[in-house]
């Protein structure tokens, strides 16, 4: 129940003139959205075989400077990049 004894959100303020009707806000009934997961990305490395077949890599979005998108990944020990555009403006 809110304050003032009125269960619909409406509080009651007295004056001498009169009364003061004042509302609250309740708060919304909707379930907290869950965070999704990120999918994994992987990249064949080109020119590393396995015996059970190709060698992969994970790989990962990066942004730069707010509106250019990479992909990276390592190599070995060095790390790899491989430019895919400028960000969608939504």
């Amino acid at each position: 129940m809110a304050w003032g004894g009125s269960p619909f959100g409406v509080i009651l303020l007295p004056y001498n003139g009169g009364t003061i009707v004042k509302t609250t806000k309740l708060r919304s009934h909707r379930p907290i959205a869950k965070s999704r997961s990120k999918p994994e990305i992987f990249v064949r490395i080109k020119g590393k075989y396995h015996w059970q077949g190709f060698v992969y890599a994970k790989a990962s979005i990066r942004i730069k400077s707010g509106e250019y998108q990479y992909l990276t990944w390592r190599d070995g020990g060095q790390v790899r990049t491989f430019y895919l555009g400028r960000k969608r403006k939504s």
